[in-house]
């Protein structure tokens, strides 16, 4: 059995609103925000790489 313990929020006196928090965020915005992350990550390799191997 795994016991998840609460945190208290950063800021101190948000712990009413520590329950809705993880609602507010849907899973459509945590895809969105992955997908923009790796495109991010995707395009900083490759200019890494053009610029690594001469190209300017």
């Amino acid at each position: 059995m795994v016991i998840v313990r609460q945190l208290p929020a950063i800021g101190g006196e948000m712990g009413a609103r520590s329950e809705t928090r993880h609602s507010a965020h849907s899973p459509l915005m945590l895809a969105a925000g992955y997908w923009l992350a790796g495109l991010a990550t995707l395009f900083l390799m490759a200019w890494g790489m053009l610029l690594y191997t001469g190209h300017t």
